[in-house]
């Protein structure tokens, strides 16, 4: 993750029908969103959940993520269900899963 992230040569159209169908993208790992916000824009995918530092990546931060996308939410609302599943499993306070994922 020490270096920049290039995207392979894609159809030139791509960004467009991505913004078309509305394509969110999460990823959950360490400093996603220091990493991955600039290669999902370029792709047309709206950066639905990132994170702004240091964590562990495991299956109840996608299970609240999932949920917000499935009820048609948005990134807000994504971002403080994966804060909350975060801060009760990890034992830490609500305040700090928060900040992680950048919920305001």
């Amino acid at each position: 993750m020490d270096q920049d992230i290039s995207l392979p040569s894609l159809p030139t159209d791509l960004k467009a029908r991505n913004k078309k169908h509305s394509i969110k993208a999460a990823v959950i790992a360490c400093k996603s969103k220091q990493y991955f916000t600039d290669p999902l824009t370029k792709l047309g995918a709206e950066p639905y959940v990132m994170t702004r530092g240091l964590m562990a990546p495991e299956a109840y931060v996608i299970e609240g993520v999932l949920n917000a996308w499935v009820k048609g939410k948005d990134a807000s609302h994504a971002r403080r269900l994966a804060a909350q599943k975060y801060a009760a499993y990890q034992k830490i306070p609500l305040k700090n899963a928060n900040w992680l994922f950048g919920v305001v």
